[in-house]
């Protein structure tokens, strides 16, 4: 499964870098405050902070394994491949990885490479959804007796914001709902909305989107593969149209 580059750790590290001119998220009502302080403390505690002892790990094995196949392909004189993989191994020294899709010059030996790595990564971003999922469904609930509160007292306004994030964490396929500041191709920055029905729109253009595996296939003129990075972030890169173009995004609300 090809997912993008950057992912949680990934991007808040090394790449993710929220647009200049992104505006301010929603603001939630003060009373979900003792609620998303739990909800960010377990999901640190028991999901991102493995997420990030393992990436670590998978980060070293693969520098190992390059290390170990840049040396047989100086050995055999295959300079192309030789070449290919110091420039990987420089990637990896200034704490970038692998590109989305490798490019079409790409030599077998370092594409065989790149597509383990994916998959190790693939199989790390699964496992932490795993985990991630049943903090969302306990935080949607408390969320759901929040929103109960809130109308017998009136606070209307305030209970369907915590109703939208409420419906959110419940349903991984919609996780994306709502309305996010978008920059991608590194050029161009506009404002699409995520819909419940699975669809999204830009301007006057709608798309449909499908979620499996933790990856949001999106569908228009472009095609486009996304992954969460965590609740107000998403990275993912373009599959047809101008292919291999990175897409991120910062949440409004």
């Amino acid at each position: 499964m090809k997912i993008p580059p950057s992912i949680a750790a990934i991007a808040a590290a090394l790449f993710l870098a929220c647009p200049a001119s992104a505006p301010a998220q929603e603001t939630l009502p003060p009373e979900v405050n003792a609620l998303k302080a739990k909800y960010d403390e377990i999901t640190r505690r028991d999901v991102f902070q493995p997420f990030e002892k393992d990436l670590a790990l998978a980060v070293a094995k693969y520098a190992s394994t390059l290390g170990r196949d840049l040396e047989v392909a100086r050995r055999n004189g295959k300079l192309q491949e030789a070449a290919s993989m110091e420039a990987e191994q420089n990637l990896l020294k200034n704490n970038q990885h692998p590109p989305p899709v490798d490019e079409p010059d790409t030599p077998s030996g370092l594409a065989k490479l790149r597509t383990a790595w994916r998959d190790d990564l693939a199989r790390l971003v699964q496992a932490r959804d795993r985990k991630w999922q049943p903090a969302r469904e306990e935080y949607a609930r408390g969320l759901d007796a929040l929103t109960a509160a809130l109308v017998r007292t009136n606070k209307l306004d305030d209970a369907l914001i915590v109703t939208r994030l409420s419906e959110r964490m419940k349903d991984p396929a919609l996780k994306l709902t709502g309305v996010w500041n978008i920059e991608r191709c590194g050029e161009v920055k506009n404002e699409w909305k995520f819909n419940k029905e699975m669809t999204y729109n830009y301007g006057n253009n709608t798309g449909k989107f499908i979620y499996k595996n933790g990856v949001y296939s999106l569908n228009h003129t472009w095609d486009w593969e996304i992954t969460l990075v965590d609740d107000d972030h998403f990275e993912g890169y373009c599959t047809r149209g101008k292919k291999g173009c990175i897409i991120k995004a910062v949440r409004v609300k």
